[in-house]
């Protein structure tokens, strides 16, 4: 049976910890990789990350600035994904993020794209099928109107 909130299925959500395990396993190569094409993908998402301001694709990519980025990107997402199954957590999780992003102006629609970014990166990069890409889809797409929902509340 789907949660009432997040609507994912105790199946969907095991998939989703188990495909983001083997992400993780190489995460430092992964989340370097992810961001790299989020920025040249979405140049807009690059210019809210003024530590790259002056640099080449190149330096940003060998910089730890990137590094360290890409592993509170996983921190958070692990967070995210620890509580699928607890949605009021999930909740207070996906506010905090929100208020951090949202005193920077990152929007919603950033958060859309990045998720897109994140969905084309897996299908490109690990073994996603099909079933787990819709619970990723799933999972993503209420993470995103939490935040919508959040951001209209702090403005």
């Amino acid at each position: 049976m789907a949660d009432p909130v997040t609507g994912l299925t105790g199946a969907q959500v095991e998939a989703i910890r188990k495909h983001w395990g083997g992400l993780t396993k190489n995460w430092k190569v992964h989340g370097v990789d992810f961001f790299m094409e989020l920025f040249q993908s979405y140049p807009k998402i690059k210019s809210f990350f003024h530590m790259f301001d002056g640099m080449d694709w190149d330096g940003i990519r060998s910089s730890p600035k990137i590094r360290a980025h890409a592993a509170n990107f996983k921190m958070g997402l692990n967070s995210f994904i620890e509580n699928l199954d607890d949605a009021d957590c999930l909740v207070v999780l996906i506010h905090k993020q929100t208020v951090n992003h949202h005193r920077r102006k990152i929007s919603v629609d950033e958060f859309k794209d990045a998720f897109k970014c994140f969905m084309k990166y897996c299908k490109d990069n690990s073994d996603l099928d099909d079933f787990t890409a819709g619970a990723w889809n799933q999972a993503l797409k209420v993470v995103a109107s939490v935040m919508g929902d959040h951001m209209k509340e702090l403005k």
